[in-house]
Formats: C-alpha cells, sequence, structure tokens
C-alpha cells in the first residue's frame, strides 16, 4: 500500500518491515486486527494496519454497515519505541532501537528508584490530573483524600480511596 500523508509517502513496498503484532482473533473475525510497523529508506516510523468490520481498521459502508478496511498511520520515533515495547519480544525492540539497561532500584541518578510520597492523581470531580505529596502536611495540599463507603467485591468488603482537588471540596461545603 502506498500513501501520501502531509506531504510524504509511506509505501509498504518499499520500506522496511521491522516488526508485526496480530490479535488473538482468526482472519474470518471482525474483531481481527493485524499491525505491521515499517521504516523508511529516511528513517521515518509508520504502521500498516488492517484489520476486521469491529476492529479499529473498520470504515462504515451503506446507511449501518462496517466493513473491514487498512490504514497508514506515520509514527514518532517516541511512538515508534511504544509500539514496539508493547507489542515486540526484547530482542527485536534492541535489533531495532539499541540495548536497554537491565531496571534497577538502586539507579538513583535514572530516577529508577520509587518515590513513596508523590503520587499522580485524578479529581473524581472535575477530572484535573496532579501531584499528592504525602510527605507534607495535609494542609499545604491541594487535595482532599475521601474513603467510599465500602463495597461487596470479588466475595470480600473492600475499601475504595478517591480524590478531590480543593476547588471541587470546597464547591462541595457550599
Amino acid at each position: 500500500m502506498r500513501k501520501i500523508i502531509k506531504g510524504f509517502a509511506y509505501d509498504t513496498a518499499t520500506a522496511k518491515e521491522v516488526g508485526e503484532w496480530r490479535n488473538a482473533f482468526g482472519y474470518k473475525d471482525f474483531n481481527q486486527c493485524e499491525e505491521t510497523l515499517y521504516q523508511t529508506k529516511a528513517g521515518a516510523y509508520f504502521i500498516y494496519g488492517t484489520g476486521g468490520a469491529l476492529s479499529k481498521y473498520a470504515y462504515p459502508v451503506g446507511n449501518s454497515g462496517w466493513a473491514g478496511g487498512e490504514k497508514i498511520t506515520p509514527l514518532t520515533e517516541e511512538e515508534a519505541r511504544k509500539w514496539s515495547e508493547d507489542h515486540l519480544d526484547a530482542d527485536k525492540y534492541e535489533n531495532l532501537f539499541g540495548k536497554v539497561p537491565e531496571a534497577s532500584y538502586k539507579d538513583k541518578e535514572n530516577k529508577m528508584e520509587p518515590d513513596i510520597h508523590n503520587f499522580r492523581v485524578v479529581c473524581q470531580s472535575c477530572g484535573m490530573t496532579g501531584l499528592i505529596d504525602f510527605s507534607k502536611p495535609t494542609e499545604e495540599s491541594s487535595w482532599v483524600i475521601g474513603c467510599c463507603e465500602p463495597r461487596w467485591e470479588n466475595f470480600r468488603w473492600e475499601y475504595f480511596e478517591y480524590y478531590t482537588c480543593m476547588n471541587c471540596a470546597e464547591k462541595k461545603e457550599k
């Protein structure tokens, strides 16, 4: 397949195939999906994807029908790395992007040590995201931690924490 996107040509016949992925569905299944990562001679990455009528590559047909389709999607190098991490094994990833260091929680220089004080949270009211710092006093935080009523799930009582930003918490108090 050859496609011009934003003034650049992407051609599966001339680019190098560097990785592929298929979901667990068979070729006759509407959910079937297949993606191949390519690299052009100029070094750009793109995905050539195909899929059935219920895949992300489907397109509308007629008034209410869907058919399987195909698509070329250009990727940045960072997006190609992410796709490769998610879909390729370690050897193929390292052949493509170079050797990756072994993980270590003691490597403070690369910030691999987990930070037990800061957590990324989402406000349950407005959806705003931010960091909550448990090393600071609660009065300095811009987040309120709440605890939902216990719920019977998975054959046991479970308690759920939720977070609310101060703006939403103040609105709730009024």
